[in-house]
């Protein structure tokens, strides 16, 4: 959360030190498109304004919010970025990779920070780490190899594993996903894996795509990351004690369940 004031901060070249000391009285505007339902008390967001206060920007004297919450909809996250750009904030910050796509669509000249996008250099929305260019920056906690130590971390809390299953979601995943899958294909073929790539579109495929690995014997789960997934992070850690997997963690984490957070599951009858 620290790193991600301080890009939040840097990005926005319109908030230099000198300007914000000569007009203490303008506001300026934060945008936010969340990929998640809405949730203005969670956590993140609590300390994300604790920050910006102890940066000295306090909401109602010299910032203000302009929230979206698109949760796992990519027609609302097109739409809500549209509206927010329309605003012409100071700064737009966005959650997951389709969010930032879709608000660079509609913007190159508002700064925009953006968290939890996948490989922003293979997607395109930057074009290097170090050097990312245009109107956006940020930080990502997901690249390709991810993928491969997954696999191997399964593997490795669970021996009796023969097969690795990984549920996507198209819509909200990653675009263009070669690079995952051959980082998980290379690992699971170095551990005698046999692999199984399971698509869902909504919750009743969900369900359905999970009773139907819990019928495969030793076969771990590994939820690949995308916005349709952290909204319904809880169903599937419910679905997979449902089918009595065990050993669950992953991409899927929720809070509230220390037991079953960062893992991947093993479903077995």
């Amino acid at each position: 959360m620290r790193e991600f004031i301080n890009l939040l901060g840097a990005a926005a070249v319109a908030w230099p030190i000198v300007a914000r000391a000569q007009q203490p009285d303008r506001v300026r505007r934060i945008g936010v498109l969340m990929s998640i339902t809405r949730d203005p008390d969670s956590p993140m967001g609590k300390a994300f304004k604790q920050a910006l206060v102890e940066l000295g920007w306090n909401e109602g004297r010299n910032i203000e919010f302009e929230y979206r919450w698109a949760g796992a909809d990519v027609d609302q996250m097109r739409t809500f970025a549209k509206e927010l750009a329309g605003l012409n904030p100071d700064v737009i910050v966005g959650t997951s990779t389709q969010v930032v796509l879709a608000l660079l669509r509609e913007t190159r000249a508002v700064p925009i920070v953006f968290r939890d996008v996948v490989d922003p250099v293979a997607t395109g929305l930057v074009r290097n780490l170090s050097r990312p260019g245009g109107n956006i920056t940020g930080f990502t906690n997901f690249e390709p190899s991810i993928m491969g130590k997954f696999v191997e971390f399964l593997k490795e809390i669970a021996p009796q594993t023969t097969c690795v299953a990984f549920l996507r979601n198209p819509p909200t995943g990653t675009p263009g996903p070669e690079r995952f899958i051959q980082s998980s294909d290379a690992a699971a073929a170095s551990l005698g894996l046999k692999v199984i790539r399971t698509s869902v579109h909504d919750t009743t495929e969900l369900d359905a795509a999970v009773a139907a690995l819990s019928q495969e014997p030793n076969c771990g789960v590994v939820v690949a990351p995308s916005s349709f997934f952290a909204v319904h992070q809880a169903r599937v850690i419910d679905l997979m004690a449902r089918h009595r997997c065990r050993q669950s963690t992953g991409f899927v984490v929720s809070p509230k369940r220390e037991a079953c957070s960062r893992t991947a599951s093993i479903c077995s009858k």
